[in-house]
């Protein structure tokens, strides 16, 4: 580029200048401009470049710093006793030490003592916390299981042990749920709630360490239910909620227009907008497919995430939707990770959501977002995702054999129907409305209220 450049500059110049007609003058102008545009943009993506292969190593170094930081502890830990080991394991014929009546349990008690005292200091840095969590990301990748115990959650226990009589109840987050077998035993199982997002690991002893399951969706309830035997009466499902103000926040023309030359959208396109991490469940692939399939020309999509919420590297199953892309002969944008706070700039560009899913969601949370922003919605009809819907602003598509075609389908007719695409955008921000927090919040005052009515009744 930068050759080519400088063979317009000379070709401007004015004894090169005579040689060209008037007309061609202004067209000689325009490509030194256009020269300059793609020398400036070819070095602000290598200065990115650059930065991002910095930013990745950056990463790596520190991750191994955490971990080298680990392993020196262990060592430091085990070093005394390696050298006590060491001392007396040699073969000297006099060692007084080694005809010791008390000898051996002596040694043995200053080992222990040192590792106590050791370890005793490392808490007081939290450190041991860091080792721990470091175990339990080991055990659980190498297991699939979580480690029984943590110093942390012994805190938790001992406090909830020492004030249960202040505490009215517990509400148990989804995560560790093999944990609230050890909280039951100090706590009435009766006045603990779990809360699941997901469907879990549905298991006997777990679930008999609680009295009232709330599920984000009656879906992953039935779930539970049917793996561990557990009855409807005990079961609460509490509807998911967004941030409603965020989501349905409006930009300026002159910001949609930024941002529309930012990601090259033409003005007179209409645009498809994916939100969701690029995995396999999502059925980005299965959009990508049926978006080349539609008819109309001046349409986009634009591809929101990434598999692992903005860590820089990439799945084989990423690369494959890369490849889809960059050799599909559709205008299809992939932006990347983008934080939550900045979303709704991005919709407000957008004319259509579609959420694709080909695996069973809990609840599907991205969806109402996108409806709060005033977008029709095309998703999936699987798992919780029904649920979130009024049937007036999403168009449910079965996942069947021809899952692709009907997803066509669904995104052609809506592309074509100017009358049906703004009844959807009316009716999506009136269904977004039912999922904000205050609703949220008052369906929570709901539940406790209704338990607490059960409570009193026996």
């Amino acid at each position: 580029i930068s050759p080519v450049r400088e063979l317009i500059s000379k070709l401007q110049t004015r004894s090169m200048l005579n040689y060209f007609h008037e007309d061609m003058k202004y067209y000689l102008s325009d490509l030194n401009d256009h020269g300059i545009i793609v020398f400036d943009t070819v070095d602000m993506l290598n200065s990115r470049a650059t930065e991002l292969i910095q930013l990745y190593h950056s990463m790596i170094s520190n991750t191994m710093n955490e971990i080298m930081k680990i392993l020196a502890i262990i060592s430091t830990i085990f070093m005394p006793l390696s050298f006590i080991v060491g001392l007396y394991g040699m073969n000297f014929e006099y060692m007084p030490e080694l005809k010791w009546h008390y000898g051996y349990f002596i040694t043995i008690g200053l080992m222990a003592g040192l590792v106590i005292l050791m370890i005793i200091y490392f808490k007081k840095k939290k450190y041991i916390d860091k080792i721990f969590y470091f175990l339990f990301r080991l055990f659980k990748k190498i297991f699939h299981a979580y480690l029984p115990m943590s110093f942390r959650f012994k805190q938790i226990i001992k406090f909830l042990k020492n004030n249960r009589e202040k505490i009215d109840y517990i509400i148990f987050e989804d995560g560790m749920s093999e944990m609230l077998v050890l909280v039951a035993k100090v706590f009435p199982k009766e006045k603990i709630f779990s809360h699941i997002h997901w469907d879990g690991n549905p298991d006997k002893k777990v679930d008999n360490s609680f009295g009232t399951l709330v599920p984000v969706s009656d879906y992953i309830g039935k779930i539970w239910c049917e793996k561990t035997g557990r009855t409807k009466e005990s079961v609460y499902v509490l509807h998911n909620c967004i941030d409603y103000e965020l989501f349905s926040k409006k930009c300026s023309e002159e910001q949609k227009k930024q941002l529309r030359d930012k990601l090259r959208i033409p003005s007179d396109y209409k645009v498809i907008v994916y939100t969701g991490r690029i995995i396999e469940g999502k059925g980005i692939k299965e959009l990508v497919l049926a978006f080349e399939k539609l008819k109309e020309s001046k349409v986009l999509l634009l591809i929101i995430g990434s598999a692992t919420f903005g860590i820089a590297s990439m799945t084989e199953y990423e690369r494959e939707v890369n490849n889809l892309v960059t050799n599909s002969k559709k205008k299809i944008r992939m932006a990347g990770f983008v934080k939550q706070d900045d979303l709704y700039k991005y919709y407000n560009i957008c004319d259509l959501a579609v959420m694709p899913s080909i695996k069973s969601e809990a609840a599907g949370l991205v969806g109402i977002e996108m409806q709060a922003a005033g977008l029709p919605l095309i998703a999936t009809n699987i798992g919780g995702i029904p649920e979130y819907t009024d049937g007036k602003s999403v168009m449910l598509i079965d996942y069947k054999e021809n899952f692709i075609e009907q997803l066509r389908d669904g995104i052609q007719e809506l592309l074509y129907d100017s009358n049906k695409m703004a009844y959807m955008k009316q009716c999506a921000k009136i269904n977004a409305q039912k999922y904000n927090l205050q609703n949220y919040y008052e369906n929570f005052k709901i539940m406790i209220n209704k338990f607490e009515e059960k409570n009193n009744a026996r």
